[in-house]
């Protein structure tokens, strides 16, 4: 369950939620099944976040860092990840949008189906060796 304080600063905005990750450098963020759908996250730092099950529908995160996350389970659909930094992220199985030059080059599909539009893509849960 996710920490209401890092729930509470983060739905400020990123820039809020990035001044608290400098400030608490050594806190893990949990945000494990949290419910952050259509929030505005372009450019926060989620890097070593603890984001399984969350519910990110919707939301922004062009040119966020989601390095190390742990994002099984999370439901990226119509989320946007232009230019976020997914390196070492542990990747939900199943997304269901249009993959983004960042993610693709990171996921490992096993299968695709769909139009391009709403194309849903089955991916390995890891990174590395294919």
């Amino acid at each position: 369950m996710a920490d209401e304080a890092h729930l509470a600063v983060l739905k400020q905005g990123a820039d809020a939620w990035n001044a608290w990750r400098a400030a608490h450098a050594g806190t893990p963020a949990d945000l494990a099944n949290a419910s952050l759908r259509g929030l505005d996250l372009a450019k926060a730092n989620l890097a070593g976040a603890d984001c399984r099950k969350a519910d990110l529908r919707g939301t922004i995160l062009s040119g966020a860092t989601l390095t190390d996350a742990n994002l099984a389970g999370a439901n990226f659909f119509k989320s946007v990840l232009d230019a976020a930094d997914l390196a070492g992220a542990n990747p939900p199985p199943l997304l269901i949008a249009s993959i983004p030059t960042a993610w693709k080059k990171f996921a490992h599909p096993l299968e695709e189906r769909g139009s391009p539009g709403t194309r849903a893509i089955r991916c390995r849960a890891g990174f590395g060796n294919t």
